[in-house]
């Protein structure tokens, strides 16, 4: 299997298209700035979404293992565009 690109939509407009080459594809922030901290980007959240795309729960896309608990702003998104 090989993914081309994943397209995230928010009542049906393109929040983010992320396209994916052959090989090693890393998920890193850009920064702008030397003061940007590369936090709260999405990275893990996309990370989390790539692996329930391989089959699983789905939990860990809204829930932060970190802190307990889940996060507003990402169940919000999934109720609101299902």
């Amino acid at each position: 299997m090989r993914l081309n690109k994943l397209i995230i939509l928010k009542n049906n407009t393109l929040v983010r298209e992320v396209p994916f080459k052959d090989g090693l594809n890393l998920i890193i922030n850009k920064r702008t700035s030397g003061k940007d901290s590369g936090n709260s980007v999405g990275k893990s959240t996309l990370s989390r979404v790539l692996d329930y795309l391989f089959m699983s729960s789905g939990h860990d896309i809204y829930h932060d293992a970190e802190f307990g608990k889940d996060i507003p702003e990402i169940v919000s998104l999934i109720n609101d565009n299902v």
